[in-house]
């Protein structure tokens, strides 16, 4: 079942968005979970005038919103990442390339069509959140810089450029729910357990990956190092480690509790001692989150394009990612208040010795 209506459509090309005044604007979001966590800081520096609510098919992502301050959203009331095409309308039936900021003929699909009433919306905004690689000079050096840039240019001096963006996400889980986890973890791993959350996979870019050997050591070394030390990990590709059972996956962990990934993740960084892992959606939202330290694995970007300064965090570049800032504006412009704390190691692959020895900086100097 689908329901058709004509809105005005609206996208990130020849400023027309920003003369929107006192609108009610249904963002549509088909990204990734990293893209999330940057619409967090995208959406506070929009035209203010407007209301803004977020959504897309497929909660896992959506719910990293819940109880942002100031945004609403519209969940479908499924889990699995979709684009509509399951579900009879892909991306609403908007085809990104026709966007021409004006009407055009939506598509609502079911769950999306009843659990919304397009009617109280006076516009939509579909992005295609374009990937500025390093090439746009600061500020608009990261993919929310530039975004914001090209959908509120009448705003360009109300953003304090030199500072970290504001970010509207609550990274704090609910009570009830944190306590579940927390008794959950206490059952698995004891009540003075010490949890890295560690992520390794790189899902839009091959190169991210971290070598599963070098995974499979790292999670070794901080097993041994401490009998209350446990691991929650993206992946959950056997280990053979003698003690596996202070490992768990969160693929395990969603199926136990039943909530959207995001949910979930907001929990996991609330009881974390650190993460460990490569630029993905969950490092994106532990380097936001901000109290948690942060050891980065950078094999295939540079932390310089990224506007989520941490101060507990510690990042490590290979030898491709980084000869790809080395001529790069968005490595060279940015002030030292937006700089992150890096170091360049001689191979692509991080070594685990290096990434152990980050790994102890930031525990020793949170």
């Amino acid at each position: 079942m689908t329901r058709g209506i004509r809105i005005p459509v609206f996208d990130e090309r020849r400023s027309a968005f920003s003369r929107l005044r006192d609108a009610r604007v249904l963002v549509y979001w088909p990204h990734g979970l990293g893209d999330f966590v940057h619409l967090g800081t995208i959406l506070p520096a929009l035209e203010p005038s407007n209301t803004y609510t977020v959504t897309r098919i497929g909660d896992d992502f959506v719910s990293i919103f819940d109880d942002a301050l100031g945004i609403f959203t519209i969940q479908t009331g499924i889990r699995r990442i979709d684009d509509g095409s399951s579900y009879g309308s892909r991306h609403l039936g908007i085809n990104f390339k026709h966007i021409r900021n004006g009407p055009m003929d939506v598509i609502l699909p079911e769950p999306l069509a009843s659990r919304i009433d397009i009617t109280q919306f006076d516009a939509i905004l579909y992005t295609d959140y374009p990937e500025p690689a390093g090439k746009l000079r600061f500020p608009r050096f990261s993919k929310a810089r530039a975004a914001i840039a090209a959908l509120a240019p009448h705003r360009i001096d109300a953003v304090q450029w030199n500072e970290p963006l504001p970010n509207c996400l609550s990274f704090s889980p609910t009570p009830a729910f944190d306590e579940a986890v927390s008794r959950e973890f206490v059952r698995r791993f004891g009540d003075r357990s010490r949890i890295m959350l560690l992520g390794t996979q790189g899902h839009t870019e091959p190169r991210k990956e971290w070598p599963w050997e070098y995974e499979r050591e790292l999670i070794r070394r901080w097993l041994d190092a401490d009998a209350h030390h446990a691991v929650v990990r993206f992946q959950d590709t056997p280990l053979n480690l003698p003690n596996e059972e202070r490992v768990v996956s969160v693929r395990l962990l969603s199926e136990q509790f039943d909530v959207p990934f995001a949910t979930l993740l907001k929990a996991l960084l609330s009881h974390a001692a650190v993460y460990v892992g490569v630029p993905a959606g969950p490092f994106h939202a532990a380097m936001n989150q901000g109290r948690l330290p942060v050891v980065g694995i950078w094999q295939a970007h540079h932390p310089d394009w990224y506007d989520e300064y941490n101060g507990k965090s510690r990042h490590l570049l290979g030898r491709f990612a980084a000869k790809m800032g080395e001529h790069r504006p968005a490595t060279k412009t940015k002030p030292n208040s937006l700089s992150q704390n890096y170091r360049c190691v001689s191979s692509d692959s991080i070594p685990v010795s290096d990434v152990w020895s980050e790994l102890e900086y930031v525990l020793t100097n949170r």
